[in-house]
């Protein structure tokens, strides 16, 4: 049987074409209808949905290696990105009556105590509000009223992938492509609402409600901060609700080896190949 031998240069094109197939493998491919914004992080707080809804960086947020290429860092304390009108006037779908919306990312939480904002839109009278607090995961929406969707969270070793939907009343989670937790609200609509919201931190007020101070007072919004710990990748807001078909496939993404591992591709390499000098 003949032995085939590979040359330095023939190598480093087996690397590049084994790391541009991993690449391929990790990006699900979305459906961009009623997509709203899309952070990929290959650049800090840049929309590539093509609507331009930029954000405001607080605090420095390193770009680490994600699930598919950067990640953003999050540093539990000050950093955040802030989005609504106040920071660009395009951003007006922050602020919109809507009766159906999603939020979709990947994440790996370094602290799961406290309470801790992944996403945030509106205030404490009209919002929409994903968070870790205390070893939950916990998903708010509220008109008035609020309505609750939790489920035991306390991870902090592994990606994420978790879709947080509000549809005409129905409040729901999926984590790692499966229904997490869900309640149903008593109003079918999020009205619209003048608060800012973002990634990572609130910066105005949320849709948890606040134990009143003394008996009689009306509940008030969550303070400012509460500030992610972790990094998170890959986000996407939609103006619809995605389908439980759509959130199994774009969890699939978490199947596959994290992209830009150069020291594991070449070690795969070597071990499955006649590699001589």
């Amino acid at each position: 049987m003949r032995q085939i031998f590979y040359s330095p240069n023939m190598s480093l094109i087996v690397i590049c074409i084994l790391l541009f197939s991993l690449s391929a493998m990790a990006q699900v491919k979305h459906d961009q209808t009623l997509l709203e914004l899309y952070y990929d992080f290959e650049q800090l707080a840049k929309d590539k949905s093509g609507n331009d809804h930029e954000g405001k960086v607080h605090g420095k947020i390193n770009l680490k290696s994600g699930v598919v290429g950067k990640a953003g860092e999050f540093d539990g304390k000050e950093t955040g990105i802030e989005l609504g009108n106040q920071v660009d006037p395009k951003n007006t779908f922050m602020h919109d009556l809507t009766e159906r919306q999603t939020f979709e990312c990947l994440f790996k939480a370094n602290a799961v105590d406290g309470k801790r904002v992944l996403f945030n839109e509106g205030g404490s009278i009209n919002g929409f509000t994903l968070r870790i607090e205390d070893g939950m995961l916990r998903l708010s929406v509220m008109v008035t009223d609020f309505s609750i969707a939790e489920g035991e969270f306390t991870d902090t070793n592994n990606w994420h992938h978790v879709v947080a939907i509000y549809d005409e009343g129905a409040v729901v989670i999926y984590l790692d492509g499966k229904k997490f937790a869900e309640s149903q609200a008593n109003f079918k609509a999020l009205a619209a609402h003048g608060n800012n919201g973002g990634l990572g931190g609130t910066f105005d007020d949320n849709s948890f409600p606040e134990p009143a101070a003394n008996p009689g007072e009306d509940n008030v919004g969550q303070p400012v901060g509460q500030n992610f710990d972790g990094l998170i990748d890959e986000v996407y807001i939609y103006n619809r609700a995605l389908d439980s078909d759509e959130i199994a496939k774009y969890a699939g993404v978490l199947s596959v080896e994290p992209t830009g591992k150069l020291s594991t591709t070449w070690a795969n390499i070597k071990a499955h190949s006649n590699y001589n000098r």
